[in-house]
């Protein structure tokens, strides 16, 4: 039967796989703007577009591979990790947040975007399997970010239990905290995950392949306006030895 169902299958025309790759950016703009507006679990819903972009499917090969306009070499990091590093929290910032309509206040990560940020070609490899988070000895590339949320934890599937050290990261076992209050800050995952949807949109804005308007030259409005502590600019970064000098991207 299942012979029976793959010999049935029409393969699309160029033309209906680079609409369907258009589709994909569209979902991660569409929840990165949701989560831009105080909404931060909608960011989940881009890890499942962002395994579509960049993970082989079941049938057939990684979708960018499908797309002649999309140049490898044109992918951007925003991380700047030091060497000896003992803890680099990627490009996010602690802030307090007051939501617009109800006035509650949630201590939380937000992603940096690109405000006080420098982007680094580092084509898509290395993009891809580059460290986005360092806590320790342990670390998270971008991809295990993306199936953790995707498979794991709501974005595609929802499992039953989390790996640990995932689990830890959502429990905010490698967060910061904040004085007075001695409160842990929240959603590292969700931050770092939207710093990731904002990667991948400066890379295909780069590559003229954006059918929309994504603006990439600061931090989202509204987490400015509605920042009730001053805005951490600066890597939240430890290494060890002298003044670091010489950073890796990836």
């Amino acid at each position: 039967m299942s012979k029976n169902r793959k010999s049935s299958r029409i393969p699309k025309n160029k033309t209906e796989i680079f609409k369907q790759f258009q589709e994909q950016l569209d979902f991660l703009k569409n929840a990165a703007d949701l989560y831009d507006n105080g909404n931060w679990s909608a960011i989940k819903m881009a890890s499942v577009p962002l395994r579509t972009l960049f993970y082989k499917q079941k049938y057939g090969p990684v979708l960018i591979d499908r797309i002649k306009e999309v140049n490898k070499d044109l992918f951007f990091s925003s991380v700047k990790i030091p060497n000896n590093v003992i803890i680099y929290q990627g490009p996010i910032a602690p802030i307090k947040y007051m939501h617009p309509l109800n006035k509650t206040i949630d201590t939380i990560y937000i992603p940096k975007l690109s405000s006080g940020v420098e982007f680094h070609k580092v084509g898509f490899s290395n993009w891809i399997d580059g460290r986005i988070f360092i806590s320790n000895g342990e670390s998270f590339t971008r991809q295990e970010l993306i199936k953790f949320v995707a498979n794991q934890d709501g974005g595609g599937h929802v499992d039953a239990a989390l790996t640990e050290k995932y689990h830890q990261m959502v429990h905010n076992f490698y967060s910061v905290q904040t004085y007075p209050g001695n409160t842990k800050v929240e959603y590292i995952h969700l931050a770092l995950l939207r710093q990731i949807v904002h990667e991948a949109l400066y890379s295909f804005k780069k590559m003229h392949l954006l059918h929309f308007k994504y603006e990439t030259n600061d931090v989202s409005k509204s987490f400015e306006k509605n920042n009730v502590m001053f805005f951490q600019v600066s890597d939240i970064a430890m290494s060890t030895g002298k003044v670091q000098r010489e950073f890796s991207y990836y």
